[in-house]
């Protein structure tokens, strides 16, 4: 294979405007460097410079697609907002990034909701193609894609949209979902079924995969017996370790009908809520992202 004359710096620019742009998928292009047929076409000394460059690349800070939205946040102070201060959430939030790039240090987050949402993915992808249907075939989206601010690993990329399946703990919650929650934009008009971070989430995997529609779906599959064992034995402790106590008994048993879906018909076990690519709402999250990152660069030890 003949040999590839080209430019490293003109390669390295237009890489970082696609992801000023957009998102582009560094650990795919990992792949493609370390190749037999890459390093034939341009080269052994050519691919280890783009490949450095690229760990490089992979390794700066970046905010995750399901936690960006809360860059925008205000702070409470009339003050610290006229002053154009971070809000303490927001610092908290860098500061957390900072530790875990400079030490390795993250806070575990293994509560049953998050656990029942690992759990249950592949049962929400297939009710989902099963309820809601369409001519394409849902599959586990595996690549990430990263931008200037931020990196992502959206659910399902779809030829025209994004879909962000998400799994309800209980009945009640699921019942509640575009009931009482939604994220007003700056013109005041509501976006019902998205809080803050999942309309951030929505609008950072669009702008990263280059879709213009973004579909929140919010599953009933009913909870793994494990969790519902570790919800039991709660109570099972607070009655002194007495199955036969009539408390516990009575609450075991509620707990195994709010997490029981079955009593839902099969076409109802789907809820689904769009939105549409916010360019304004990108501009300013932008603008936020480059001021926790001024931030981020102070942070000392």
């Amino acid at each position: 294979m003949k040999k590839v004359k080209w430019n490293f710096k003109l390669y390295q620019s237009n890489i970082t405007q696609v992801m000023e742009k957009g998102g582009f998928d560094l650990m795919k292009e990992i792949e493609n460097f370390s190749s037999e047929s890459f390093l034939e076409m341009f080269g052994e000394l050519n691919c280890k410079k783009v490949l450095d460059w690229l760990h490089e690349e992979i390794k700066k800070p970046r905010f995750r697609s399901s936690s960006i939205g809360l860059l925008m946040t205000n702070p409470r102070g009339k003050k610290e907002r006229e002053n154009g201060e971070l809000a303490k959430t927001v610092q908290t939030m860098v500061e957390d990034l900072w530790l875990y790039k400079t030490y390795g240090v993250e806070k575990i987050m293994d509560v049953n909701q998050t656990r029942k949402g690992k759990l249950c993915e592949e049962d929400a992808i297939g009710l989902v193609q099963l309820v809601c249907g369409g001519d394409e075939f849902r599959i586990k989206n595996k690549r990430r894609m990263f931008g200037k601010y931020s990196s992502g690993e959206s659910d399902m990329v779809l030829k025209n949209s994004i879909e962000d399946t998400k799994v309800a703990y209980d009945v009640n919650s699921f019942f509640r979902k575009g009931k009482d929650e939604f994220y007003t934009k700056k013109d005041g008009s509501k976006v019902w079924g998205f809080n803050k971070l999942q309309y951030g989430q929505a609008q950072d995997y669009m702008r990263l995969w280059g879709k213009d529609k973004f579909v929140l779906r919010w599953c009933a599959i009913d909870t793994p017996e494990e969790i519902i064992r570790d919800e039991e034995k709660r109570v099972f402790y607070k009655y002194g370790n007495d199955e036969e106590h009539e408390e516990y008994v009575k609450q075991s048993q509620q707990i195994r009908r709010n997490h029981d879906f079955s009593v839902i018909p099969i076409e109802e076990r789907v809820k689904s809520f769009e939105t549409e690519i916010d360019w304004e709402y990108l501009k300013e999250l932008d603008e936020r992202a480059e001021k926790a990152m001024e931030y981020y660069q102070k942070i000392v030890l």
